[in-house]
This record gives C-alpha cells, sequence and structure tokens, in this order.
C-alpha cells in the first residue's frame, strides 16, 4: 500500500477540462473599449481647463458625464461585480452621452460618441459570451 503524501498535488483526471476562453473578437473589442473609456476619462479630466471662462459649467457637466461615463463603462468590461446591476447603469450612461451629445451638435462631439457606441456594442458581446460560458460550464458533461 502507498503511502499518503499530503504535500503531493492531486491526480488530474481525464475528464478536467480547461477553462474555455472568450471569444477572440469579443477580446479585441473588450480592449479597445476599455482603451477608449480610459482616454475619454482623460480628456474629460483635461476638458474644463481648454474652454474659455464663460463655458466652464457647461465644460464642467460635460466632464462629469464622460467621467461618470468612462468609469462605468471600464468598470462593466472588467470586472464581474454585481453583473447585472452594472451592465445597465453602462448601458444607460452610454445612452444618455449619446442622446445628449446628438442634442448638442457640438463639433467634437463624435469623438466621444464613436467610443460610447463602442462601448455598448463590448458590453453587450461580452455579456452575451459570459452567459454562454456559463451554459456551457454548467452544461452536464458527457
Amino acid at each position: 500500500m502507498a503511502e499518503y503524501n499530503p504535500y503531493e498535488p492531486p491526480k488530474s483526471a481525464v475528464a478536467d477540462r480547461p477553462k474555455p476562453r472568450l471569444p477572440r473578437t469579443v477580446r479585441v473589442l473588450r480592449a479597445l473599449a476599455v482603451i477608449g473609456s480610459a482616454l475619454t476619462g482623460l480628456i474629460s479630466l483635461v476638458m474644463p481647463f481648454a474652454v474659455p471662462g464663460s463655458a466652464v459649467s457647461g465644460a464642467l457637466m460635460i466632464a462629469a458625464l464622460l467621467l461618470v461615463l468612462a468609469l462605468t463603462s471600464i468598470l462593466a468590461l472588467v470586472s464581474r461585480v454585481a453583473e447585472n446591476r452594472v451592465y445597465w447603469t453602462a448601458m444607460g450612461t452610454n445612452a444618455v452621452t449619446i442622446l445628449l451629445l446628438n442634442l448638442g451638435a457640438a463639433k467634437g462631439s463624435l469623438l466621444f460618441i464613436v467610443p460610447a457606441l463602442l462601448n455598448m456594442v463590448a458590453i453587450e458581446l461580452l455579456r452575451r459570451a459570459r452567459l454562454v460560458l456559463e451554459a456551457s460550464e454548467n452544461a452536464p458533461s458527457q
């Protein structure tokens, strides 16, 4: 009889499958959306200092909205904490940002609309891919 060694790693079974990864397109879109959100956040921090004195209050409001957009989008793309609430918060913030920037129709608004649209697409694809991965992990093995 073999002696028991508690420090020996457990033997892996043949049925152990490696954990599935997200599809490559989802990972690339997620990376691009995180980069776009980070740049949007950095621009929103600099924007109030780049406007003339009379328009500072409007620039501060837009900067605050863009900062909230960047933070919620990055949280939804990176974290799995409170996934459903963060998903809806990020989607709502992106939609409100797109709506307000379209209504304002400022010259540079396209600079912020494109990352917001990219965020929405990446967050939705990431959520769908995670749901598919969870369903495949919970499926009975054959």
